[in-house]
């Protein structure tokens, strides 16, 4: 449960968005992962850390939802028809791999999946035999690295 006891968390403002980290997160490197994983150079795609408070403080009650599930554990509550979403952001610490089945079955016909990978060099041929004991596969370092056709070639290897 999400306390403000013992001066544990501090409040962050980034643009027009308030919102509860742990302060620890600041203060140690690498940040840990208990009780959340807070990213400093993430700010570009934060848009809010889902706490509770955060969320009655900006007033997103109406239409956010929080949970804490494992994320193939959450995505597959939503693959009934009816559930499913338009838009999934899969942004993973880590290869998105594992995530990937369950971000599909969770994902509307027509939907759009985002997905990031730290790991994009190694898809890309920079690091082909990082690629073939992560993967599984051979990655090619091509012509097209650089080029549109980049998150294709890769998104073939997963």
């Amino acid at each position: 449960m999400f306390s403000l006891q013992n001066n544990q968390y501090m409040l962050i403002t980034e643009g027009k968005t308030q919102f509860y980290i742990p302060r620890n997160s600041i203060d140690t490197s690498p940040p840990p992962r208990n009780p959340a994983f807070f990213n400093t150079l993430a700010k570009f795609k934060r848009d809010t850390l889902i706490t509770n408070r955060s969320i009655e403080r900006n007033n997103f009650g109406s239409f956010c939802a929080i949970s804490n599930n494992e994320a193939n554990k959450f995505l597959s509550n939503f693959s009934g028809k009816e559930d499913r979403f338009d838009f999934i952001d899969l942004d993973p610490f880590g290869s998105p791999v594992p995530f990937i089945d369950s971000a599909m079955r969770a994902l509307k016909i027509n939907g759009i999946i985002s997905i990031t990978a730290t790991d994009g060099a190694v898809l890309c041929g920079v690091y082909p035999e990082v690629c073939l004991r992560k993967y599984g596969s051979l990655s090619l370092n091509t012509e097209y690295f650089n080029s549109p056709y980049s998150p294709t070639a890769s998104a073939n290897l997963f």
